[in-house]
């Protein structure tokens, strides 16, 4: 949210940014954190006939909020679409099959993540039938993301004119499948010291890593390997640092977690609706203050009266299943 308010009140920033490099690699960390907490979860439970609860359960966490985003566009904002590219965000495919027609804004990384949940067991399976699945699969993996970043995105090229190919699953599975890697090693290994140090290296290697001009240079050659081992650091960082709750820090934390998936999606709504009456350009400062706090309170609104509702709802349709075919053996 900071990053996409920043870049439309000031304008876009150059590839050594902080800001700038948190804006590309945050969505890489949601995919490692995401293929990471999947297999803790799933990877000694899913089987075959489990199958249809876990798309079950990821159905309702990911539509709902996406097909909301999807009308808030149409009727808050005005905005038409031809019946082919609303088909494809409705059912999600445009993940699958054209990863540019996405509508909202920051949605082709939902796309994304639906292929992902598709490769996701796929992966689970072939670990556990081979020895060195696991491995495999992510060797393929970071040697298809090597192929994009050493030739098929071109350093010299801005990024938005290589949107395309950026954006492509296969560009950013390597991250989801690394996520699931670090999860199959991991055996609840907690080292305070370990933890730390692993977080302030990624920390300062994140910040000072010598890259410079258009965004691209994040996401090609040599950086796209550097930023990426980093972002994965990072995450196994917190994994081994012992949890040490800090009651009101805790807290906060776990409401910003409930309802980052809103955030995400409604921020740009928010934003462009407001500058329907406000123009973003007078009062820039003034301008992002309000689009952070309605954003908030909106999603807010949404998690606990609508997400959190079809979340449960999914669980308990796969719970009435399992429990129809207990009965039934």
């Amino acid at each position: 949210m900071i990053y996409h308010y920043n870049a439309w009140l000031y304008g876009a920033l150059p590839s050594d940014s902080t800001l700038s490099r948190l804006g590309i690699y945050g969505v890489s960390a949601f995919y490692v954190l995401s293929g990471l907490t999947l297999f803790l979860v799933y990877s000694e439970r899913l089987v075959v006939r489990n199958l249809p609860s876990y798309f079950l359960k990821r159905i309702f966490r990911i539509y709902p909020l996406l097909w909301i985003s999807i009308l808030l566009n149409i009727f808050l904002l005005n905005r038409t679409y031809p019946t082919e590219k609303l088909w494809l965000n409705f059912t999600g495919a445009f993940g699958f099959v054209a990863p540019r027609e996405y509508i909202s804004t920051g949605a082709w990384s939902i796309g994304n993540e639906l292929v992902f949940y598709v490769f996701f067991p796929l992966i689970i399976l072939l670990s556990r039938r081979f020895k060195y699945g696991i491995w495999l699969c992510f060797g393929v993996s970071v040697l298809v993301g090597y192929y994009f970043a050493f030739h098929i995105l071109d350093p010299e090229i801005p990024l938005g004119d290589q949107w395309d190919e950026y954006i492509n699953p296969f560009n950013q599975l390597f991250l989801f499948v690394g996520g699931m890697f670090v999860a199959f090693f991991y055996n609840g290994y907690k080292n305070v010291k370990l933890g730390w140090s692993l977080f302030l290296l990624a920390i300062l290697i994140f910040v000072i890593w010598p890259a410079s001009g258009n965004r691209i240079a994040l996401i090609t050659q040599y950086n796209r390997l550097v930023f990426s081992t980093v972002t994965i650091l990072f995450t196994i960082s917190f994994l081994i640092i012992p949890n040490r709750k800090i009651k009101f820090l805790s807290s906060i934390l776990k409401v910003l977690g409930h309802i980052s998936y809103s955030i995400y999606l409604i921020h740009p709504i928010v934003f462009w609706y407001l500058n329907r009456f406000l123009q973003k350009g007078e009062e820039p400062v003034k301008f992002f203050l309000m689009s952070s706090l309605i954003t908030l309170i909106l999603s807010l609104l949404v998690y606990y009266l609508i997400e959190s509702r079809f979340i449960h709802l999914g669980k308990s349709l796969v719970t009435n299943r399992l429990n129809r075919r207990v009965e039934g053996q």
